[in-house]
């Protein structure tokens, strides 16, 4: 299902953060969050459950799968609501468990962060990318927001 927009949608579920890149959150005596975004967009994510359970904090995560659009701020959510508790499925935890996984994951937000509409873009550091290969070569990739340029340097 998408949404066009963010904000109620039924009685006590909320779309929030981006449309493009939205949390779920179902409020209620224990407030449950579905998905955990983009890193990028953690303080997004972070202003829209504030609105919505004022001091009350989330008492579950819940990560469906284990994609960088899904989980890049899980890190940032369990720092601001330390006794939330995040829930998967047992393949989330074996391939967030992986050797490389949350570098991978790490790379793919800062790259996706550099797409974002403007109306969303938040301080992220420069989208100025050092990867290395298996090999041990290493590959410098700048990218504009938007993608109105990108260059490459293979080193």
């Amino acid at each position: 299902m998408r949404f066009d927009g963010t904000g109620k949608i039924a009685d006590d579920f909320y779309v929030l953060g981006s449309p493009h890149v939205p949390v779920y959150l179902l409020d209620g005596a224990s407030p449950v969050l579905f998905e955990a975004g983009l890193t990028a967009l953690s303080k997004v994510y972070e202003e829209d459950i504030r609105k919505v359970l004022n001091n009350r904090a989330p008492a579950y995560l819940f990560l469906t799968h284990s994609h960088f659009d899904h989980v890049g701020a899980a890190s940032r959510l369990k720092a601001l609501w330390p006794k939330m508790r995040i829930i998967g499925f047992s393949k989330v935890g074996e391939i967030l468990a992986r050797s490389g996984a949350v570098d991978l994951i790490r790379t793919l937000n800062q790259i996706s962060a550099c797409n974002l509409p403007k109306r969303l873009e938040t301080s992220i550091p420069a989208c100025f990318l050092l990867l290395k290969t298996s090999r041990g070569s290493k590959i410098w990739l700048r990218t504009r927001a938007r993608g109105s340029s990108r260059k490459l340097r293979i080193t």
